[in-house]
């Protein structure tokens, strides 16, 4: 009996040990699947003139296991690496809002993901993103015509300052304004403060958080609605004419062609003079900051393009392309130096012409534009560019006020 009550154990062990192993084998680890392939679609392989505000989009990711997908889009300038703009995306098409480079190639990939973390890679496409586009004329008479007047952007508006006045209007010795005009937009403008006193082929500057205008006396605002004037040390020489100036390694810095000299101040009420003598420097002389690089264009035929040397020193630039002299107003934006400017010489009188260069030695005419017959300085604002003022006619100014728009 007891043998056969053990036996009996025996087996029933046997036949659960057999049913465990039954159970093991028909419960073995699952594989994932990674979503299948898709196709970047809306912009094709080294497309051109794509906009700088690109919609990306793409056929859906399928997954094999049913998983949820998600997708990580990927943009980059050519020949630098991709970088994630969007994560996480659940719809098949994203909307860039930073607004891309110009004229600039670029490359973009798609990862489509899916919840346990299995992934598969787009191609890679490249395009070219858009020139800018023909001038508009937005506004013909916000402000009183003028020439010579200072435009700056600050606060996010658009600053207009000063000028002469046309003939005209002039009574007696007063032919030069003090008023003060704002944008944000310009097309709606806004009076402000007028200046302290009135002040003509004056510039202006954004330093430390204030604008400052600069002239034969110096002052600033922080708002618009208040003028202060700075009490400047003996070395300001006060700038009677045409002169130019930039911020660079935290100071400002004036060129003048009354005097011909370059000053700098840390704070505008203590300055120095850096050098003088400078006959290079004259009428539409333009400082620009490129590159950490302090430069100065002389307008000169054709244009000389001048660095700061660490001595105070400038040394000239060869470039390969020798640009007009009628290119007389420049800007940085989008990783290049873009002059614009227009020829009204009796006999060689040109089309607007808009250069670019991305290192200040080689530049490219990358736009003619037939709409545009105006001589003003320009104004960034959110990416797009404003002309604002004075038209340029039979060798002498033609006052003005119309604000056109380049995008």
């Amino acid at each position: 009996m007891k043998f056969f009550q053990h036996n009996r154990i025996l087996f029933t062990f046997i036949i659960l040990g057999c049913t465990t192993n039954d159970n093991s084998t028909s419960n073995s680890i699952s594989t994932n699947s990674a979503p299948a392939s898709f196709d970047l679609k809306g912009i094709s392989d080294n497309q051109s003139e794509v906009s700088v505000n690109p919609t990306f989009s793409w056929t859906s990711a399928t997954d094999p296991d049913g998983d949820e997908v998600t997708y990580d889009l990927y943009v980059g300038i050519m020949n630098e690496e991709l970088q994630k703009i969007a994560s996480n995306l659940s719809e098949e098409e994203y909307k860039v809002t930073d607004r891309l480079f110009l004229l600039t190639s670029y490359k973009w990939k798609v990862v489509a993901k899916d919840s346990q973390g299995a992934e598969t890679t787009s191609d890679i496409i490249n395009f070219t993103t858009r020139n800018l586009k023909d001038a508009q004329l937005i506004r013909e008479s916000p402000f009183p015509d003028r020439v010579t007047h200072s435009v700056s952007v600050f606060d996010s508006k658009i600053w207009v300052a000063g000028g002469q006045m046309p003939e005209s209007e002039r009574l007696g010795e007063e032919w030069i304004r003090d008023d003060v005009w704002v944008s944000t937009n310009g097309t709606e403008w806004v009076e402000k403060e007028n200046l302290p006193i009135p002040m003509e082929s004056q510039i202006s500057n954004v330093f430390q958080d204030k604008l400052w205008i600069i002239g034969e006396k110096i002052y600033n605002t922080i708002d618009g609605l208040s003028w202060n004037e700075v009490n400047t040390n003996s070395s300001f020489p006060g700038f009677s004419y045409i002169h130019t100036s930039e911020v660079f390694k935290d100071k400002m810095w004036v060129m003048g062609w009354t005097p011909d000299a370059v000053y700098n101040s840390s704070n505008g009420i203590a300055w120095m003079k850096v050098i003088d003598g400078l006959d290079f420097l004259n009428f539409r002389s333009k400082a620009i900051v490129f590159n950490d690089r302090l430069l100065l264009i002389s307008n000169t035929r054709p244009l000389t393009i001048r660095q700061m040397e660490e001595n105070g020193e400038w040394s000239i630039l060869e470039h390969t392309t020798p640009v007009p002299r009628h290119i007389a107003e420049f800007l940085v934006f989008n990783g290049k130096i873009w002059g614009f400017g227009k020829s009204f010489e009796p006999g060689n009188e040109s089309l607007y012409q808009i250069w670019t260069s991305e290192d200040a030695i080689t530049w490219n005419l990358v736009k003619e534009d037939p709409n545009l017959d105006v001589y003003g300085p320009l104004a960034m604002l959110e990416g797009k560019i404003y002309i604002i003022g004075s038209r340029w006619q039979s060798n002498t100014f033609n006052y003005s006020s119309e604000i056109w728009l380049i995008e």
